[in-house]
């Protein structure tokens, strides 16, 4: 699958990257949700990794802008996150029928998430 992390902490995206490439998976790294959104035009995008705390607003609250732009992908997407989410931010994952994973992140979980999320889930309720 080739899956865009959206990570700003390069270090974090570099381990991401590396440990998901060797679960056979392709990786593209965007450091902001800017720079995700062009790349979404751009590429071929199967999955995305998302990090809540990104320069330019929270993840979770992407998901309604993702919905407009690639529907097909609300159903594929991880959020991580290093903080508790706001009971806000757990309804907006809810919604999105989104799993939320805690950093620091548990590499397997993650590729064992996303392996389970090739399988078409589907996204908004």
């Amino acid at each position: 699958m080739n899956v865009l992390i959206i990570e700003d902490e390069s270090a974090i995206a570099e381990v991401l990257s590396e440990s998901l490439t060797m679960a056979g998976h392709t990786c593209i790294k965007a450091a902001d949700l800017k720079e995700a959104e062009e790349l979404l035009e751009d590429r071929s995008i199967e999955g995305i990794t998302l990090d809540n705390l990104l320069p330019g607003g929270r993840g979770i609250f992407w998901l309604t802008r993702l919905a407009t732009l690639r529907p097909d992908l609300i159903g594929r997407t991880v959020v991580f996150t290093g903080a508790r989410l706001s009971k806000f931010e757990q309804d907006v994952a809810e919604r999105y029928n989104v799993p939320v994973l805690e950093k620091p992140i548990d590499l397997p979980q993650l590729a064992e998430t996303l392996a389970g999320l090739q399988k078409n889930r589907p996204g908004v309720r």
